[in-house]
């Protein structure tokens, strides 16, 4: 045991020191760019990797045919971490190409090594045939994905990510220049979209698309090998399951997809996916990998943490036993949690010092009670409801697990309490899954796969009918500024980020501002904060001090980008002050009339103000 890890370190030791070596080579010899340096010294260590491997087994049956699979998969995903970090520490950080390298080569080594080690042995079970088929099967729902969505409008969330993202990457400071309320992990996973964007030279909205159906794929695959090496299904039946959780997801994120809840029910998948066929084996090792996966998808909102604490105390009343509280998957998820937080408060202390503070005094506007509870459409629950009492007295412990993501996800929708439909995708996508579930399971009698059945059928054609994103005030906005063209930057003043950067991506044009949307100021405007207060006298005051400082950002916004489009919106959204107008609020800072009064033309319709620059 001790040889053989020594081996796996001395292979791995040897393929960083090749790694560097080459890159920096290269570099010299060869002049190319830092991504290319990257890639010659990769592809020498995964050589070295390969022959070093297969020479010393490491106590692997050779004989079996997962080698070249194998090799395949974790060179691609190696590659695809280096090609990230070294992207990310040259252009972004502004690192010296021997330091990037550096960091490349050991961060990459240590993940490919860990790969290999977790699942070297395990693939060993299934066949190079089995795993080509798995691939294309995976591979089928993802190209439906792009097939429907390249060329598309992108959702307004994600299109101010691409644009903040791109600024950051630009070397913006983010939580000071970009302003966003979020932890900064979807500016992370935004990135490699942008470097997509720059070098197979397609639009941001279209290289976000590829980077989620290569996650999809990825997500799927691994469900593919799940279901392969627990054996409980017929290759059919497994080919179906795979097809069906595909396109579900596909369907179900019609309207929003690649969106943050959407992106979550991809990376749960392969959790879940284990849960249902083995759910005693939390506290196996085998399941850390599928966790860190898992963890990587809840991190994206802290509220996603109740998935895995609604599994949890399935797991200890089931079993009653506090085991589950220490398994396997939650120590990962926990450490993966932690090791975000710390990783948050040492690179963007200013998300914990600035942005929270900030957030808990302003980020509390939404619908009101009755639309957010309305929002929750019934039909999806009743059909729910009816599939979960016809399955439990047949199998206890799928319907147990299916009610604790549908519970989980209406918990996490009502504890954002925001009432944004998209909230509810993760609560939709998990009921029809269990539909797909059932009309697999070999358990299941006719009636039910026909009740299962009839459900999938009816909520994907009811996603189908929805279509694809669009919001009426964005596309009316896209047409009334088309007769103000050409602009190379503008800016949206509103509290809806539905006519915010999006309008400047669609226009490729640059925009000229920090926020996505004035998020901070609905509530001053509902506690009329800065006339007759109507809260605590220190709240008052705080939110003064906001107002201020949210007038010096949109002054040094203008000043530093002068935009050749303003929009002003006469009517911003969760504002029930009648009296308040966003020119109004403006007014209260000289410079930025002045500003605006000298060096734009105004005109305007029901709606909004446009300023066009002289």
């Amino acid at each position: 045991m001790m040889t053989t890890r020594l081996r796996f370190i001395g292979v791995g030791v040897v393929s960083i020191i090749t790694h560097v070596f080459v890159a920096l080579m290269s570099a010299k010899a060869l002049s190319l760019n830092p991504v290319a340096v990257n890639l010659c010294g990769f592809s020498m260590a995964m050589v070295n990797y390969y022959f070093g491997y297969a020479y010393f087994k490491f106590g692997v049956n050779t004989e079996k045919y997962f080698n070249v699979p194998l090799f395949f998969a974790v060179s691609l995903l190696g590659l695809a971490l280096s090609s990230f970090i070294i992207y990310f520490s040259i252009y972004g950080l502004e690192w010296s190409l021997a330091k990037g390298i550096m960091l490349v080569a050991i961060v990459t080594h240590m993940a490919t090594i860990f790969m290999l080690k977790a699942w070297g042995g395990r693939l060993t079970e299934i066949t190079l045939r089995k795993l080509l088929v798995g691939a294309l099967i995976s591979l089928l729902p993802s190209a439906v994905f792009l097939k429907v969505h390249l060329g598309q409008v992108i959702h307004h969330d994600i299109a101010w990510y691409l644009v903040a993202t791109r600024k950051w990457l630009e070397g913006q400071a983010l939580y000071d220049k970009i302003l966003e309320v979020n932890p900064p992990l979807n500016f992370y996973y935004t990135a490699p979209a942008i470097w997509l964007a720059d070098n197979m030279r397609v639009s941001d909205a279209d290289a976000q698309y590829i980077l989620f159906s290569v996650i999809l794929w990825g997500s799927l695959f691994w469900c593919w090998n799940i279901l392969n090496r627990e054996n409980k299904f017929s290759d059919l039946r497994s080919t179906l399951l795979i097809l069906g959780l595909g396109l579900t997801v596909t369907a179900t994120g019609l309207p929003y997809a690649a969106q943050r809840e959407h992106l979550l029910v991809v990376l749960l998948l392969p959790w879940v996916v284990g849960l249902l066929l083995e759910p005693n084996n939390e506290c196996n090792k085998r399941v850390i990998s599928r966790s860190f996966l898992a963890a990587l998808g809840i991190c994206l909102k802290p509220y996603f943490i109740l998935y895995p604490i609604f599994i949890t105390i399935f797991l200890v009343v089931s079993k009653w036993s506090l085991r589950p509280v220490v398994s396997y998957a939650n120590i990962t998820m926990a450490l993966t949690g932690g090791s975000y937080v710390v990783f948050v408060a040492l690179i963007h202390p200013a998300y914990f010092s600035e942005i929270i503070p900030l957030a808990k005094s302003t980020y509390d506007y939404a619908k009101t009670t009755e639309a957010i509870i309305t929002n929750i459409e019934l039909i999806p629950l009743c059909f729910f409801i009816v599939l979960a009492i016809g399955s439990y007295t047949l199998e206890q412990q799928t319907t147990s697990i299916f009610v604790c993501l549908v519970l989980a996800s209406l918990a996490v929708y009502l504890v954002q309490w925001k009432g944004f439909d998209y909230h509810l995708l993760p609560l939709y996508s998990w009921i029809v899954l269990f539909g797909v579930w059932l009309m697999v399971e070999h358990y299941s009698p006719i009636k039910l796969k026909a009740i299962a059945l009839f459900v999938v059928t009816c909520l994907s054609a009811w996603f189908i009918k929805s279509g694809l994103y669009q919001v009426r005030q964005t596309e009316w906005l896209m047409q009334q500024i088309q007769a103000l063209k050409p602009f190379n930057s503008l800016v949206v003043y509103s509290t809806y980020v539905s006519i915010g950067p999006i309008i400047a991506m669609r226009n490729d044009a640059e925009w000229a501002s920090r926020y996505p949307t004035f998020w901070t100021i609905p509530v001053i405007a509902n506690t009329h904060a800065e006339r007759s207060c109507n809260s605590s006298p220190k709240f008052c005051l705080r939110l003064k001090e906001i107002a201020i400082e949210t007038r010096r950002h949109i002054m040094e916004d203008l000043t530093q980008y002068t935009p050749d489009l303003v929009v002003i919106d006469k009517m911003p959204g969760y504002i029930t002050n009648k009296d308040f107008s966003l020119l109004k609020f403006f007014s209260r800072d000289a410079e930025i009339v002045q500003f605006l009064d000298s060096k734009y033309q105004v005109t305007s319709d029901s709606r909004f103000y446009y300023l066009v620059r002289k």
